[in-house]
């Protein structure tokens, strides 16, 4: 009974109070007939036995009536006709008597009978003799004659009597079988329908229990999930195994998923926290190595600034060199001590673009450490990304109870987009950085040889001068060659400056991304502690 469908036990219960009705029905039905058979035998059988056996006892009286009539009126001219009235009814009273015992009912009736059939005929035996002294108008005789058998009258009409007698027994005795049967029939109907009605309340309690019970767990469980309980248990034990029992096993299902759901949120919530403060650390990170480095960048442009007035210097010192060559030997003394300057401040230029080269060698360094923070915080804004397209899908599964979360989930993945946007304009910029940073350090190095031929060709120079005053032509060239070089050094100083002024703004670019993303964090920050105070409304254990 528990395993079948709700609509098959309705249609069981209908159908077993159909059949009991029909079996009522039945019932009754044979009940009344039994009642119709009792009426019929009366109608058909008892009230025409006595209506005939009447007819016999008014008709003999009727007879004996006529016989003194007749006894008195012999010289009547109708007596012919009296006569052969008298006769119809000797003749009618022996048919009733005949067909009265076509419709005998037992050994009594039959004896009853016997005696008004034997007393009929020894009245009427004597009724030829009646008739023929009335014919011959012999009063006197017909007069003697009937006070003769009158006793045989009494007889008749005492057997009559207990014939009428009998058949009223018989009409009482079928009249109280009848009105037995019909009480019996009221009785037996009233019990029928009393058990019909007991039946449908029994089955009508039976199915409103299987209906309602189920029906009042189920919204019991929808009620506390409502309210926020998820740890409300369902008595499945007291539901059946029908459609209320699979809106049952349904309702656990969804009770179910959703403290799961809800405890996969809040996990991701709390990782989400641990992925923010993270990212808040590296970002405090890169936003101080972004103010080193900018220091740095600061250094190095000043410490560029100090080269190219040295080259600058080196320039006019050669050109001085170059246009008292003619008095180089007069003044050599004072061309070795220019010289000697010379090679001291080239030696501090090349130490000076040494440490630039440094410097450049460190911020592509630190710039392949922001590539590193940025590939961390990238990670971490597709892991924002993807658990805000999980909270959005479980929160549509949950249907109007997500509502709140779905709102949530779509403010965190437009974070985690601008965020995701930050970090490819950081990518972008990072990677800018290091390209520049790359050429830096190559015409750093390029510096460095070229300063280091300087140094070498002004030692020479030294040398030629010490060893010869009359080169003049030679060292005008090697003049002009320094000249040349420092040229050449002034232009790659002002490069190197540009592009560190170029490295300031992108460092400063990156500390402006960096704060962006530390407010990004705080608002992800804020948005985490609101997912996670709506996932402790619910109660998950």
């Amino acid at each position: 009974m528990k395993n079948l469908p709700v609509r098959r036990k309705i249609l069981l219960i209908f159908f077993a109070v159909g059949l009991a009705t029909l079996l009522q029905t039945a019932f009754v039905d044979l009940r009344l007939a039994n009642l119709n058979e009792r009426i019929t035998d009366i109608t058909q059988a008892t009230i025409p036995s006595i209506i005939l056996v009447q007819n016999i006892k008014t008709d003999s009286n009727t007879l004996r009536k006529d016989q003194f009539h007749l006894a008195l009126n012999l010289d009547d001219e109708k007596v012919n006709v009296f006569l052969a009235s008298f006769s119809k009814l000797e003749l009618k009273i022996s048919n009733q008597l005949v067909e009265y015992e076509k419709g005998l009912w037992d050994d009594t009736d039959t004896a009853t009978y016997n005696r008004v059939k034997k007393a009929w005929d020894v009245y009427s035996a004597h009724n030829q003799e009646f008739i023929d002294l009335v014919r011959a108008g012999d009063a006197q005789g017909a007069n003697q004659l009937l006070n003769q058998y009158y006793p045989e009258f009494l007889a008749l009409v005492e057997a009559i009597e207990g014939l009428v007698e009998l058949n009223e027994q018989y009409a009482l005795l079928e009249s109280a079988a009848a009105e037995e049967a019909y009480t019996n029939t009221v009785k037996l109907s009233v019990l029928a329908v009393s058990g019909i009605v007991l039946l449908m309340t029994v089955l009508g309690w039976l199915l409103t229990n299987t209906i309602c019970r189920p029906l009042e767990l189920v919204k019991a469980l929808a009620t506390s999930i409502a309210s926020g309980d998820l740890t409300h248990q369902l008595p499945r034990e007291q539901c059946n195994n029908d459609e209320l029992g699979e809106l049952a096993d349904n309702c656990i299902m969804m009770q179910q998923n959703l403290q799961q759901l809800l405890e996969s949120i809040s996990a991701g919530v709390v990782q989400l926290g641990g992925a923010i403060d993270e990212m808040g650390a590296v970002t405090t990170q890169a936003s101080e190595g972004f103010g080193q480095q900018q220091q740095q960048v600061d250094s190095m442009v000043s410490a560029m600034d100090q080269v190219r007035a040295t080259v600058n210097e080196i320039a006019q010192n050669t050109e001085t060199a170059s246009s008292t060559a003619t008095d180089a030997q007069d003044i050599t003394n004072q061309g070795v001590e220019l010289v000697t300057e010379g090679i001291n401040g080239t030696t501090q230029a090349e130490q000076v673009i040494l440490a630039a080269s440094e410097q450049v060698f460190q911020l592509e360094q630190d710039s392949k450490n922001i590539g590193v923070v940025v590939d961390v915080i990238r990670d971490i804004t597709e892991q924002t990304n993807l658990l805000a397209l999980n909270a959005a899908i479980e929160a549509a599964r949950a249907g109007s109870h997500g509502r709140g979360f779905a709102v949530v989930a779509d403010e965190v993945r437009t974070l985690a987009g601008r965020t995701q946007e930050s970090t490819a304009r950081i990518v972008e910029i990072v990677s800018q950085l290091q390209e520049r940073a790359s050429i830096a350090g190559k015409e750093a190095q390029q510096s460095c040889s070229l300063i280091a031929d300087c140094v070498s060709q002004s030692k020479m120079a030294v040398e030629a001068i010490q060893k010869t005053s009359a080169s003049v032509k030679e060292i005008t060239d090697m003049n002009i060659q320094i000249a040349t070089a420092c040229n050449e050094q002034a232009v790659v100083s002002e490069e190197i400056t540009r592009n560190m002024s170029s490295i300031d703004g992108s460092s400063k670019e990156l500390a402006i991304g960096a704060n962006q993303i530390a407010t990004t964090n705080e608002g992800l920050s804020q948005l985490a502690s609101e997912l996670q105070t709506m996932v402790h409304r619910f109660k998950l254990a």
